[in-house]
């Protein structure tokens, strides 16, 4: 079943869609989820929306970079898709989440290719955003039809090409579920077109600011990944 726009749901929990992307963005960076709770417990723009530690447990357990044989690779890529999957490895490095290069699967780039041939003036970091929301409506046997619309009424092509979509979608043409992934293109192609490595930069500054003592000690009081576990199986038979 689709979340409501905006938001993740899992079993017993319901995680704001950003919540969520800051989650997966520090464990990507190495954060333990002890610390993330702490850190998005601090930050304003997370006030009462941070699900419990046992929660981001829950979510640390199943966010493992894919298998070596899922991971996409560049010696063992054809060449079409060397041409759409580095542009997002660039797209990741100017959003400062380089770690994520590890993330991409050979279906995603298989979707990319595809993508690509759809729409060739769309960003790579759309472009991928798209593909990851495709693949992973495929595994769970969603609909992929709204993502496949947002396509082809392409919102960023143009001012009128987007102002059409929102009437479109205004008027009630297109059913509820399939609004959801055509909003989501369009969102996600608009927020393309902010310049990516300012934001970063800027990002990457609070960030720092943030942690403050806690980076600088961070090799002394981050956990190993035994005592990680060990907390782990501790929440989860709680």
């Amino acid at each position: 079943m689709q979340s409501e726009p905006g938001q993740i749901r899992s079993p017993g929990s319901r995680t704001d869609a950003d919540v969520l992307s800051e989650i997966e963005d520090r464990l990507g960076r190495g954060r333990s989820p002890r610390q993330i709770h702490g850190e998005l417990s601090a930050d304003q723009r997370f006030v009462g929306r941070v699900p419990s530690i046992k929660t981001i447990w829950r979510k640390a357990k199943t966010f493992r970079p894919p298998a070596p044989d899922e991971r996409w690779s560049l010696v063992s890529a054809d060449p079409d898709e060397v041409a759409v999957v580095l542009p997002v490895f660039a797209a990741m490095a100017k959003r400062d989440k380089v770690w994520q290069c590890a993330y991409v699967t050979k279906a995603e780039a298989h979707v990319l290719v595809r993508i690509a041939a759809a729409a060739p003036d769309l960003e790579p970091w759309a472009a991928y955003r798209i593909a990851e929301r495709y693949q992973e409506w495929e595994e769970l046997g969603n609909s992929t039809l709204g993502l496949e619309l947002g396509l082809a009424l392409a919102p960023w092509r143009s001012e009128d090409a987007a102002d059409q979509l929102h009437r479109m979608i205004d008027a009630g043409l297109m059913g509820k579920d399939l609004t959801i992934d055509i909003r989501f293109v369009a969102d996600e192609t608009e927020a393309a077109k902010i310049d990516p490595v300012r934001d970063a930069i800027r990002l990457h500054e609070l960030r720092f600011a943030d942690l403050g003592d806690d980076l600088a000690s961070a090799p002394h009081d981050t956990p190993s990944l035994e005592e990680q576990q060990a907390e782990l199986d501790e929440f989860l038979d709680a």
